[in-house]
């Protein structure tokens, strides 16, 4: 309902190249080792500005110009949507654009006609396109999950050999807990954009299924209104050409001649019919037909609707399907994990009983005593060092001066 054709050409395009000649590398790592895209586009949304640059770099070949049709109005319109649709796709700036598209929603002035507001529903709507495997099947869901995966520990490898610490999720050798990690991007990134959009399409559908109701309605009221209206001409018409044919028989007996006059020639019994009814005929026939084509497209939109609405609630239960495997997974991983350090607790416990035994064996095989000959000269310096903090202990009282 919102987008028009030529925006929906730009939304298309951006689709199709919002990713290409990815390195597989982040900006971060980008910028962190002064890549040449990186300088090129001075570490302002490195990786975005590369696909669309390639992206037009392939547009201006002559045979691959899509555009050239399009008048310099339309192609400046459409590449400027694009820059603006990709570079919404740098996860760096997500939160702001979500926070941007949840308060025009808030705020009830999401208008076809605004065009920044359709601006901010493509933008949003490829997002959600860019994130699109955590809202696939499970298996299809895990493939590219493993993927992503991956290419993280790869570049966590790249950053150790340019003596950079990775991120913990993307350190192989750190035993990253991958289900935890998943389940965390799930639910702070994927979870609150999806909601925010499904449930903006999931409204636009209802509201859609609701003027295809309320049209229903109204042509059905209109329909009965009309039949009224075509009964009660259909009467009065009965009336008119009652006493019509009353009349033209008596000036038929009046007429020596026996020719009927032309304006009571409509209505003798001998089947002929007056302009007044072919023309009714025909607009009864007209406003059958277009009130057939009506509720015929009224019923294929409210149907289009019905079924839009059924597929983003399947969307919305297979993203809460895979968040609810990543928690599963999450659980048993800490199980594992716990059961992992219970058990090598309890090695070193008995490793620690083991080796306690073996020594008090070993000192009791050599006559050994270690609370009195470890150190014979114990007692002895125990003794120095209470004479050197309180004296010898022979306190002598001086002399005192006798009475004279």
């Amino acid at each position: 309902r919102y987008i028009k054709p030529l925006e929906m050409l730009g939304c298309l395009i951006a689709a199709a190249v919002h990713d290409l000649g990815h390195p597989g590398l982040n900006n971060n790592f980008l910028i962190a080792t002064k890549h040449e895209y990186a300088i090129l586009y001075n570490d302002r949304s490195v990786l975005e500005n590369h696909h669309l640059a390639a992206a037009y770099r392939i547009l201006m070949r002559p045979e691959c110009n899509i555009l050239e049709n399009l008048t310099q109005e339309q192609r400046v319109a459409v590449r400027t949507q694009m820059i603006q649709m990709v570079l919404a796709t740098d996860l760096q700036h997500h939160f702001k654009e979500l926070g941007k598209f949840t308060t025009l929603l808030a705020s009830g002035k999401m208008k076809k006609s605004d065009k920044a507001a359709r601006l901010r529903i493509l933008k949003i709507m490829l997002k959600c396109g860019d994130l699109a495997h955590t809202a696939k099947a499970l298996k299809q869901h895990q493939r590219w999950s493993g993927r992503i995966k991956e290419e993280m520990f790869q570049q966590g490898d790249l950053e150790k050999k340019h003596g950079l610490q990775p991120a913990a999720h993307m350190d192989r050798d750190a035993g990253t807990n991958t289900a935890k990690s998943q389940l965390y991007f799930l639910q702070v990134i994927v979870e609150p954009l999806f909601s925010e959009f499904l449930n903006f399409l999931k409204e636009d559908a209802r509201a859609q299924a609701k003027v295809s109701a309320a049209h229903k309605r109204y042509e059905s009221r209109n329909n009965d209104k009309n039949d009224d209206n075509d009964n009660q001409n259909k009467k009065k018409n009965e009336r008119e050409y009652g006493s019509s044919n009353n009349n033209t028989t008596s000036n038929v007996n009046n007429n020596n001649s026996g020719v009927i006059p032309p304006q009571d020639r409509i209505s003798t019994g001998t089947g002929t019919e007056t302009e007044t009814e072919i023309e009714m005929e025909t607009k009864t026939t007209a406003h059958k037909q277009q009130d057939s084509r009506t509720e015929t497209e009224t019923e294929k939109h409210y149907l289009h609707s019905s079924a839009r609405y059924a597929a983003l609630r399947t969307i919305e239960q297979q993203l809460e399907s895979n968040t609810n495997y990543w928690k599963t997974e999450a659980k048993q991983m800490r199980r594992r994990t716990s059961a992992r350090i219970s058990e090598s607790y309890q090695d070193i416990v008995r490793s620690g009983i083991a080796l306690g035994v073996h020594t008090s064996s070993t000192r009791a095989s050599t006559g050994e005593d270690v609370n009195v000959n470890a150190n014979p000269n114990q007692h002895e310096d125990r003794k120095h060092r209470k004479s050197r903090v309180f004296g010898s202990g022979e306190h002598k009282t001086p002399n005192k001066p006798g009475p004279g």
